[in-house]
């Protein structure tokens, strides 16, 4: 009966050691799963983070995409208008060119006439000039004469003035008719020769 028990007992201990052992390798394998889980969760937090950077990036290339797209379309459609305006102002260009070469043929004539009338214009003067140079020379000559004149009239007149006074200093009575009387001299008055010498 004893042994019975005996071997009961080293059966339960037997049983009891083997339930620790896998309790303890439970535990260990709960530890270890534990630790999976967590590095689980890491790594679901990190692919999340991760997935989260690369929708916002796809995002950002998305809207880069857009704006290169629109500007793209922007572009095009400076270039359309730029390649109209060339055009146009090609044919400006072509249209002045045009233009300016026929001024250029006018502008021959228009300057040969106007050559021509400046030369014929320009004997014109020259010879009216000629002719006031003459005219002048002609007047210098009878200024110079008329003054000639008129200096010869003083002198004269001074010589006659001059006997006058001899003749009052000589006879009385006719100083009396001197004082009494007077003499009128007329000079020739010459208006020309005032406004030459005025000049």
């Amino acid at each position: 009966m004893e042994e019975r028990w005996m071997e009961r007992t080293r059966s339960t201990i037997k049983e009891r050691d083997t339930l620790l052992q896998k309790l303890q390798q439970l535990e260990e394998q709960v530890d270890s799963l534990r630790a999976d889980l967590n590095r689980a969760v890491a790594y679901r937090l990190e692919v999340e983070e991760s997935r989260n950077r690369m929708k916002s990036q796809l995002e950002s290339v998305q809207r880069d995409y857009e704006e290169t797209m629109a500007e793209r379309s922007s572009v095009l459609e400076e270039n359309s208008r730029m390649s109209e305006e060339r055009d146009r102002l090609r044919q400006t260009v072509h249209a002045l060119s045009r233009t300016l070469n026929e001024l250029r043929g006018r502008g021959v004539l228009v300057n040969m006439e106007e050559t021509a009338s400046a030369n014929e214009k320009r004997t014109e003067a020259l010879e009216k000039l000629e002719k006031l140079r003459m005219e002048c020379a002609r007047l210098a000559e009878e200024r110079d004469a008329a003054i000639r004149e008129a200096r010869v009239a003083d002198a004269e007149r001074d010589d006659a003035l001059h006997r006058l006074r001899e003749l009052e200093c000589e006879k009385e009575p006719i100083t009396d008719l001197w004082n009494t009387h007077t003499i009128e001299v007329a000079l020739v008055s010459i208006p020309w020769l005032l406004r030459c010498t005025e000049k």
